[in-house]
């Protein structure tokens, strides 16, 4: 094997010390000590992303000087366009800067002979510098350094590496950030560091210090985790200066070969042509019209001789000092673990990896692009597709892992999208979709996601869970189904002793976001679930729009919308359809507004039941306007179980039109969904709940307000009720109140509905009491 093929990992231990040597001791060359760089200033902060800070790069003279080559040339910092390349301003980025020239004087050119040295990458492959300067609030939001785009691939392939330097200290703020390093959570921090600086691995600027970081794997691939940011300046003002690294020379670009040539300009063309890469990948190997390939003899004949870096070592050792063999091995050793030319994968292998072989394309234009001369870049693409991660998409083969892998690519990426596409079925076993992910992230399901027949069996508490999501998003025209059907056949009365014992937990709720802020679920269709469709726990600023939910109406315990300790909710302009509550309302939820929905079948929209095994219930500000129920067992309902604490107050029902519903309105303070309950004198507060504009036809009777003897509903109100017998020939049943006080105004039909009694004085104090267990 080559040396091309060696391992810097094997190689460091023997050669590092020697090669450090040279470098340190720059007179046995014949060059100045300033030119080179000592390696015993360096610290490995962490290996994934790869990341070192040399104390004492650079002198503070020399900070000074780079800082007044740029002071009265800088212009406001761009970005590269994801798509274009091109440069754009952008509010991630809000510095000002410039570039320099190659070794425009002196000093630069020390500087960057000693970048050189430390990095082992040739001088030729680096930008120019560019210089930084953030003023006070001033940042740079975490972004990758290598890019996607072919534009900016063109000249010098990928960036490999980054050499931060920082020409001034900064009394507060303005730290490197690395959000994804993996050692983020063993770096304690005090108060001298920033907010910013707490939400991953940090460094803090101080002059003269460098920082170097790389931006591809060993293997050439490129580092999720090498996303990096710069924390707003708090106090001072922060310059810094910046080297990019390519993978090949940055200043002279390839140029295209005479195509009578008929060469191989890869050493592993022999072994990728007898592998049958030439058929498998032409325009690499042999190319076009428009570019030359790069194994053009290997694919004439694929019988060529290989060639042999061994004997090329062989043959010119002898002519050649020893320490240069060495110092030249270390640093191709190196190069080789950076760039794809040296890389085993064949070229179609790297390709399924994300697009030409990087490094290896020929370059287009013989000057940089303007977006290569602004700096930094935001990844080309922000779309994840499952199928290139793997994924089958015939609803047979199990395609968890490929999605989960999409899901981490791109919650790395801000504004990323996972794609599930149309006309694709994907067979998921339960996973976990968690976060922190980078914001505004889009789950876009246009296909279908179904879940195995086992899960539904299973004892899960979900199928689908997301959690510890900010800014986030699920839609997409797809349908997620849960295949609930297989449970479905249990009779009622084995489902009820199984509750009992178990808990509903026997089967799994479809899709549960947990502790989710600013969450957008709309449009998707969710249907046949084992137990509830789409549950939110401990989440805020949820908001769900046009969503179809479907289930059989026998399909027990199918809640449509299920909220738990969640706040800040609007659902609207959507179809739920199951076989019960289309929306229950659950303890530790506040200012949810639903409106605009159609419920049938199901049993309504529910608060509850609350307050079971004695738990305490803190239930307010519900708002439920402009609904239709159909076909169902309610049609707006609280329910309580007996010996709960807590309240329920500041609830609205209004403009609601009910359709065949046994009991339009009902408030259950005795909820019992077993053969038998013990009666208790305590009781979950209810007071402050409205009733306006609700009509329509009833199936049984047209209210049923059963409240607790020992804690009375209390400013109950009826105004403009109208509700009628479903069945015109039917003996009508009259409304129903139990410990219910309020006042009733308006229409009432019938007339039974003015059932409600006076509160006392007595009452309104008791009431009061209770209600202070809720701290709203």
């Amino acid at each position: 094997m080559g040396i091309y093929c060696c391992s810097y990992d094997l190689l460091r231990p023997v050669l590092f010390p020697f090669v450090a040597s040279l470098l340190v001791v720059g007179s046995s060359l014949g060059r100045a000590d300033s030119d080179f760089f000592d390696p015993t200033r360096v610290t490995q902060l962490s290996w994934r992303p790869r990341a070192f800070l040399c104390k004492g790069f650079l002198s503070y003279d020399e900070c000074d000087h780079l800082m007044t080559l740029a002071k009265d040339k800088l212009e406001k910092s761009m970005v590269a366009d994801n798509e274009s390349g091109k440069s754009v301003m952008s509010e991630v980025r809000t510095s000002s800067g410039m570039f320099l020239e190659k070794h425009q004087d002196e000093v630069v050119a020390r500087i960057e002979k000693r970048i050189a040295a430390w990095t082992f990458l040739p001088e030729e492959n680096g930008e120019a510098m560019q210089i930084l300067h953030y003023e006070l609030g001033e940042k740079y939001e975490p972004h990758f350094d290598y890019f996607h785009d072919q534009t900016n691939q063109q000249l010098g392939g990928h960036r490999v590496a980054t050499v931060l330097m920082y020409l001034s200290n900064v009394q507060k703020g303005g730290e490197t950030i690395f959000p994804n390093s993996e050692v983020k959570l063993s770096q304690l921090k005090n108060d001298t560091w920033s907010d910013c600086a707490k939400n991953g691995y940090a460094v803090k600027p101080e002059k003269g210090d460098a920082l170097l970081f790389f931006s591809l794997h060993l293997d050439a691939t490129t580092d999720p985790k090498s996303l990096h940011g710069s924390c707003p300046v708090i106090e001072g003002e922060k310059w810094s200066a910046t080297k990019w690294i390519h993978v090949r020379s940055f200043d002279k670009p390839e140029k295209h070969r005479p195509s009578e040539a008929c060469e191989d300009e890869n050493v592993l063309c022999p072994q990728w042509a007898a592998a049958g890469e030439c058929a498998k990948n032409p325009l690499y190997m042999v190319g076009s019209k428009d570019s030359l390939g790069f194994c053009r003899k290997s694919c004439n004949s694929v019988e060529a001789t290989k060639l042999n870096t061994e004997v090329f070592i062989m043959r010119d050792r002898n002519h050649l000092p020893v320490s240069h063999v060495l110092l030249w091995l270390a640093i191709s050793s190196i190069l080789s673990t950076v760039s794809p030319v040296r890389s085993h994968l064949k070229p179609s292998e790297v390709l399924r990896h994300g697009g030409h072989v990087p490094g290896l394309g020929h370059s287009y234009g013989s000057s940089p692009s303007t977006a290569i001369q602004h700096g930094s870049y935001m990844p080309h693409s922000n779309k994840f597709n499952i199928l290139f991660f793997g994924a089958t998409g015939d609803g047979v083969a199990d395609d968890s892992k490929a999605f989960k892998a999409a899901w981490k690519a791109a919650c790395l990426v801000p504004r990323a999208t996972i794609e599930l596409p149309s006309e694709f079925k994907f067979l998921v076993r339960p996973i976990t979709l968690q976060g922190p992910c980078m914001p505004h992230l889009v789950l876009q399901i246009d296909g279908t996601i179904v879940a195995p027949s086992s899960v539904a069996k299973s004892n899960l508490y979900q199928w689908i869970n997301i959690k510890w999501l900010h800014d986030f998003t699920l839609q997409g025209s797809g349908t997620v189904d849960g295949q609930g059907f297989v449970v479905w056949n249990i009779s009622e009365s084995h489902h009820i002793e199984k509750e009992t014992k178990y808990g509903s937990s026997m089967r799994p709720t479809v899709i549960r976001l947990y502790k989710c802020y600013n969450v957008t679920v709309r449009n998707v269709r969710i249907i046949n679930s084992p137990l509830c469709h789409l549950k939110f726990d401990s989440s805020q600023g949820v908001k769900v729009k046009n969503i179809t939910i479907s289930s059989p109406k026998d399909s027990p315990n199918t809640d449509g919308i299920h909220l738990q300790n969640t706040r800040d909710v609007e659902i609207k302009h959507s179809d739920i359809g199951c076989g019960d509550d289309c929306v229950s309302i659950q303890t530790g939820c506040s200012n949810v507004h639903i409106h605009h929905l159609r419920c049938s079948p199901g049993h309504g929209i529910s608060v509850g039941g609350l307050g079971k095994g004695s738990s305490l219930a803190c239930v307010s500000n519900i708002s439920v306007n402009s609904v239709t129920v159909q076909n169902a067992l309610s049609g707006v309902r609280i329910k309580t179980w007996q010996g709960g604490v807590g309240s329920v107050r500041n609830v609205s029902f209004s403009n609601v039109q009910v359709v065949d519903v046994d009991v339009p309105i009902v408030i259950d303070q005795y909820y019992c969904n077993r053969r038998a309950c013990r009666n208790r004198t305590d009781a979950v507060a209810i007071s402050e709940v409205t009733y306006k504009k609700i009509s329509g036809t009833y199936r049984f009777r047209p209210m049923n307000l059963a409240c607790s003897d020992g804690m009375p509903c209390t400013g109950v109100a009826l105004r403009d009720i109208e509700l009628s017998p479903a069945n015109e020939t039917q003996v009508p049943r009259e409304a129903f109140c139990w410990q219910s006080y309020g006042e009733s105004q308006g229409l009432l039909h019938p007339l039974s509905l003015g059932c409600l009694q006076r509160p006392t004085r007595l009452m309104k104090a008791q009431m009061k009491s209770h209600n202070d267990t809720c701290y709203y």
